[in-house]
C-alpha cells in the first residue's frame, strides 16, 4: 500500500507539472497558502486519522497474544488447543469484518460534503448532511448485524463445515452485533474528522482498546467462558467507542443530529425482518438443506426490510445522494 501510494504521488506529480503549467489561464489575485502552511494543515489532519487506524490493527496484535496466552496460562489449555479455539474465533472475525466494508464508500462521501458545507458556512446544512450519513449508516449496518447474529450458527456450518460449530457461532453471534456498532464508529470518526475534531477518535478508540483487553482479561480466564470472552470484549470496546463519539458528536457540532430520527426505524426495521430471517430459516430448514435455506431466509429477509424501509419511510432522496448510484436509487423507487 505504501510503495503504491508513493507511485502514485510521483505520477500525479508529473502530470501536474506537464498539464498545468500556468499557460492560458485567466489572471487571478488568488495566492496559494506557503508550501510550509499546507504541509502543517495536511499533517495536523493526517496524523490523527493515522493514529486512530493503528489503533485498531495494534490491539488486534494484543489480543491475540492476550487470549491464547490466557487460555494456556489459566485454563491449563495447550498450545494446540488454544490456537484451534482463537481459530474459531477468528472464523467468525472474517464474517463480521464484512458489513464495516460497505460503509467505506459512505465515510468517503462524508468529510468533503460536511467540509463544503462548513466552508460556505452552512452550518444548518453540515448538521443535515451529518443526519442523513448516520441514518444511512444505520439502514446499511443495523441489518446487517441483525442478520449475522440471528443466521450466526447456520452461516458457520456453510462457510466452516469442519471447525468447532459451538464456539464459532456463539463468537459470530456476538460480533453480528458488534458489527453494527463498528459501522457506526466509522460514521462518527468521519463526521468527527470532517468537523475539525480529528484527534478525538484517537482518544475513544484508545479507551474502547483498552477497556477491550480488560474484559478479556477477566472473561477468558472464567472456565465456562473461555474463548467465548474475546467477542464479548470487542462488542464491549466498540459499543463504548460508539456511544462516546455519538455524545462527542452531539456536543461538537454546531447542529447535531437527532438520533431518535437516525435510530428508531431502522432498528424496528431491523428487529421485524430479523424475525423473518429466524422464522424462514426454521420453516425452510425442515425441508431443505443447510445452504439452500441461509440463502432463501436471507432473499426473504432483504424483501421484508425493503418493504419496510419504503412503508416507514425510513430515508430520503437527500439521504441517498451520498451513496453512490443514490440519485439513480431513489428515483426508481420513487423515494423523495
Amino acid at each position: 500500500v505504501t510503495a503504491s501510494g508513493f507511485v502514485s504521488l510521483v505520477y500525479l506529480m508529473i502530470r501536474h507539472h506537464r498539464r498545468n503549467s500556468g499557460r492560458g489561464l485567466a489572471p487571478t489575485d488568488d495566492k496559494p497558502e506557503r508550501a510550509g502552511q499546507i504541509l502543517k494543515t495536511l499533517a495536523a489532519i493526517a496524523i490523527p486519522i493515522t493514529l486512530s487506524s493503528s489503533v485498531v490493527p495494534i490491539t488486534t496484535y494484543l489480543d491475540t497474544v492476550q487470549v491464547q496466552n490466557l487460555l494456556q496460562s489459566a485454563l491449563g489449555y495447550t498450545e494446540q488447543l488454544a490456537v484451534s479455539l482463537y481459530g474459531c474465533y477468528q472464523k467468525a472475525i472474517t464474517i463480521y469484518n464484512l458489513p464495516s466494508a460497505f460503509m467505506v464508500s459512505l465515510t468517503a462521501c462524508i468529510v468533503p460534503a460536511v467540509s463544503a458545507a462548513l466552508t460556505r458556512k452552512d452550518k444548518l446544512g453540515a448538521g443535515k448532511i451529518a443526519e442523513s450519513a448516520l441514518r444511512v449508516g444505520a439502514l446499511l449496518a443495523l441489518p446487517a448485524g441483525v442478520g449475522l447474529a440471528v443466521l450466526s450458527g447456520p452461516i458457520i456450518q456453510m462457510l466452516y463445515p469442519e471447525t468447532n460449530q459451538e464456539v464459532a457461532s456463539h463468537c459470530l453471534l456476538v460480533l453480528g452485533i458488534a458489527s453494527a456498532f463498528v459501522c457506526m464508529m466509522l460514521l462518527c470518526n468521519a463526521i468527527l474528522q470532517a468537523n475539525g475534531r480529528a484527534a478525538l477518535p484517537i482518544w475513544f478508540i484508545a479507551i474502547g482498546s483498552a477497556t477491550k483487553l480488560a474484559v478479556n482479561f477477566v472473561l477468558v480466564q472464567i472456565p465456562s467462558v473461555g474463548i467465548k470472552g474475546a467477542p464479548m470484549g470487542t462488542l464491549v470496546c466498540f459499543a463504548l467507542v460508539s456511544v462516546m463519539e455519538l455524545v462527542a458528536i452531539k456536543k461538537v457540532t454546531p447542529h447535531p443530529p437527532k438520533y431518535l430520527r437516525v435510530f428508531v426505524k431502522p432498528a424496528i426495521a431491523a428487529g421485524v425482518m430479523g424475525a423473518a430471517v429466524w422464522a424462514s430459516y426454521g420453516l425452510l430448514a425442515a425441508h431443505l438443506g443447510n445452504t439452500l435455506s441461509v440463502a432463501g431466509s436471507i432473499v426473504i429477509g432483504c424483501v421484508v426490510y425493503g418493504i419496510l424501509v419504503l412503508v416507514l419511510r425510513i430515508v430520503s432522496r437527500d439521504d441517498l445522494s451520498l451513496m453512490p448510484k443514490g440519485d439513480k436509487i431513489a428515483k426508481l423507487l420513487r423515494i423523495r
